[in-house]
């Protein structure tokens, strides 16, 4: 990923003769990023030598806090306050430019249940992606330099010629030149006469400057515990952790056409970490059938396996003088009707057929032990009943209680 930042000609001390605010930069820094976000290579370039970074490169900008003013605005519940022509009309007595010259971006929450807006000129916008269109790159997403953010931050920098000093906090975003640092105190924050407030204040405030800035930070409040914060890291956290200001309109001006922005989409749900828990649901999906299919085929194949070997066992028990065992289904059948035909009908299958044939209730319990039937009713059947399908069965009634009968096959039966 490439970060780039137009230098804002409206703060550098060298302005081009005949430049309006709306022409396209004229110098650009850049911080070349890797897949984990951290800087690769950062540096400064003309524009005329900006091409030389790469081709067909996919870029975020980095809007400077001069091109951007943000206003916290309590937003209506419904869906349709955010829009920009809700957001101009919320903010028509805010803004000196007329509402369609500007461009406006929800950026995150503000005090007090309010939502932070940021509004740039549209004009000034364009003409900076067209440059960068223009050289074949892809711009995928807006970011501001700086946000505002519930702790305050003071970030020093020299991007655009003269050190200048950025307040970045719960009250907004403020830039001024480092040699007035001290106006920097936001609105509602003690003033010059409270001073121990004002300590208090600054106490709780991170120091932070960019190298090439660092020096000039530590000379103009040499008791503040100043930090070294590149500008190209924070554009990275930015781009991390900041929303995205091509909204609405913009949304769909930038990001390529749309089979590029399907195409980032994928490769965003394949790498990015917090798609992680979803690649890992798809690649269980995929693999436990890969797995349990082949499994439950190898286990059938050794049941009709074991199933065949035991087949083979009975049949070669049962036909020992059989050379060869091809069909033992088959061969044992036909070994059996050589033998004499099917078997007789034992003790119940007769008395079940005789009882059956005369049309008698059925038992509720039957238990046969070798040639001896047990029969027993809830209520006891028509005794007549019973005796004849006995004879007919060829048994023999040994005990009649009621609803228990007992009966065995008669001899030769």
């Amino acid at each position: 990923m490439l970060i780039l930042r137009p230098v804002d000609r409206c703060a550098s001390e060298t302005e081009p003769a005949g430049a309006t605010p709306q022409a396209a930069p004229s110098a650009w820094h850049w911080a070349r990023l890797d897949a984990s976000g951290a800087v690769q290579a950062q540096g400064r370039a003309p524009a005329d030598e900006l091409a030389a970074l790469g081709r067909r490169e996919h870029v975020a900008l980095a809007l400077p806090v001069g091109w951007l003013a943000w206003h916290a605005v309590a937003l209506p519940a419904q869906r349709a306050a955010r829009t920009p022509q809700a957001l101009a009309g919320l903010l028509e007595d805010e803004v000196l430019d007329p509402p369609d010259r500007l461009h406006w971006a929800l950026g995150p929450a503000a005090p007090q249940g309010h939502t932070w807006v940021a509004v740039t000129r549209e004009e000034r916008l364009h003409a900076t992606v067209a440059a960068l269109q223009d050289l074949g790159w892809t711009v995928q997403r807006l970011l501001a330099e700086s946000y505002p953010q519930p702790a305050p931050v003071l970030w020093v920098h020299a991007l655009d010629g003269a050190p200048m000093a950025v307040l970045a906090g719960p009250h907004g975003v403020a830039a001024v030149p480092l040699t007035d640092l001290d106006a920097l105190l936001p609105p509602g924050m003690p003033q010059d006469d409270d001073q121990a407030a004002r300590d208090a204040w600054s106490a709780s405030l991170t120091y932070t400057a960019d190298p090439a800035a660092f020096d000039d930070a530590r000379a103009a409040r040499p008791q503040a515990p100043w930090q070294a914060l590149p500008a190209a890291r924070r554009w990275a956290d930015a781009g991390r952790d900041r929303p995205d200001l091509a909204q609405f309109a913009w949304r769909r001006r930038i990001g390529g056409a749309g089979w590029q922005r399907a195409l980032r989409a994928m490769r965003a749900v394949g790498t990015d970490p917090a798609w992680a828990p979803a690649r890992w649901g798809v690649a269980a999906g995929v693999a436990v059938p890969l797995l349990a299919v082949p499994l439950a085929a190898w286990q059938a194949r050794q049941a009709e396996r074991a199933l065949h070997a035991e087949t083979q066992r009975i049949a070669r028990a049962a036909l020992p003088q059989a050379p060869v065992l091809l069909d033992p289904p088959r061969q044992l059948a036909q070994a059996l009707a050589r033998l004499g035909g099917p078997a007789a009908p034992g003790v119940l299958e007769r008395w079940l057929h005789a009882w059956g044939a005369l049309g008698g209730p059925p038992p509720q319990q039957v238990r046969l032990q070798g040639d001896r039937l047990e029969l027993r009713w809830d209520a006891a059947p028509p005794a007549a009943q019973v005796r004849a399908a006995a004879r007919a069965a060829g048994l023999t009634v040994t005990e009649d209680s009621g609803p228990v009968w007992r009966l065995q096959a008669e001899a030769g039966q």
